[in-house]
């Protein structure tokens, strides 16, 4: 029965629901490796509630900061100049860790998107009306969509998604 609906689906993936769906099921791998080794890679260099803990900071400093500029507040911004360095230091360490996910995934990545335009080439897989006209979204643009909403899940479930 799942062969059948299976092979249903791949030999109508030109269907633009069936493709929609399609897509989105393809969207899943790439965030899910990414965020796994993102989780791997911030237990290694941080551990994760500190990883947390740091970029609490950060959003707290940046916040404090960016008021103190648009207060004109010198004496405060005097103040955390002298917290700035630790500031970018923490800053400096978790891009780090952003760059090593980048490079381990990228080629990965490019393959199996280009992959996916090969197959689906640039059809138009959904449609959103837009103050009475459709606006269609085409094959890459959904996928990065969806892509993106299944990172933002993948990272809120598996813990490494900090709170605004």
């Amino acid at each position: 029965m799942l062969i059948n609906l299976l092979s249903l689906v791949l030999l109508n993936y030109n269907e633009p629901i069936v493709a929609n769906l399609l897509i989105l099921l393809l969207s899943i791998p790439a965030p899910l490796a990414s965020s796994l080794v993102s989780r791997i890679l911030i237990a290694k260099f941080f551990g994760i509630d500190r990883y947390k803990q740091i970029m609490r900071e950060i959003r707290e400093f940046d916040r404090e900061y960016m008021k103190a500029l648009r207060e004109k507040d010198n004496v405060k911004l005097e103040k955390m100049s002298k917290r700035k360095p630790y500031i970018d230091k923490m800053r400096a360490n978790t891009f780090k860790v952003s760059m090593i996910n980048t490079v381990i995934l990228f080629p990965p990545f490019l393959f199996f998107y280009f992959w996916l335009l090969s197959v689906f080439d640039s059809m138009n897989v959904a449609y959103f009306p837009l103050l009475g006209t459709t606006f269609y979204i085409q094959t890459y643009f959904w996928y990065i969509i969806c892509s993106f909403m299944v990172s933002l899940l993948i990272n809120r479930l598996i813990g490494i998604l900090y709170q605004y």
